[in-house]
């Protein structure tokens, strides 16, 4: 696959614009222009190698990483911080593990929490890259690496998002969860 090949690919999968949507979904497009002039200025033979080697997705979130939260980025230079409403401040709770019940009630607040997640997603742009992640990593017993590796997306993603929406469900949902126990 030729330098132009790559970069049509990486310029039409919709992930990188749902990942940047996530971080700064005021500025997706513009993150995603810059994250594609920032792969074409790359040499060819390492952006051929990183697509042949399946590295290039998590290579590319790097870049849409420290495009956006490194304040003396390009990109934040070019888009100073009074026009960026990045999402740095990430909460971090204990891991909470929802209590296994077989009654209904339990089953009907799952239900509700799905049905919540996906009208957030249809709502709010971006959305729906956090709500897919959360679902991977909940329908699954896979950790926060193995899942990694699977996707290929880098595992302090994979646990912020994890842990955001964890905490979305947790505070819309606490007094319905509160009368389970």
């Amino acid at each position: 696959m030729c330098r132009d090949e790559i970069l049509i690919e990486v310029y039409n999968d919709v992930f990188y614009k749902a990942y940047i949507s996530s971080l700064l979904p005021k500025l997706v497009d513009e993150a995603h222009s810059e994250l594609v002039y920032t792969l074409s200025e790359m040499d060819e033979e390492k952006l051929i190698n990183l697509h042949d080697n399946k590295e290039l997705k998590y290579y590319s979130i790097a870049i849409i990483r420290n495009m956006i939260f490194n304040k003396s980025s390009p990109f934040n230079r070019m888009f100073n911080e009074s026009h960026l409403e990045v999402q740095e401040a990430l909460y971090i709770i204990d891991d909470v593990i929802p209590p296994q019940f077989n009654d209904d009630a339990a089953d009907e607040l799952i239900l509700d929490i799905w049905r919540y997640l996906e009208d957030r997603s249809k709502n709010i742009d971006g959305a729906w890259y956090s709500e897919q992640i959360f679902k991977m990593y909940f329908n699954t017993s896979k950790s926060f690496r193995e899942l990694s590796a699977e996707t290929k997306i880098p595992t302090s993603s994979i646990y912020h998002n994890v842990k955001g929406t964890q905490e979305l469900i947790i505070n819309k949902f606490k007094d319905r969860w509160n009368l389970l126990y």
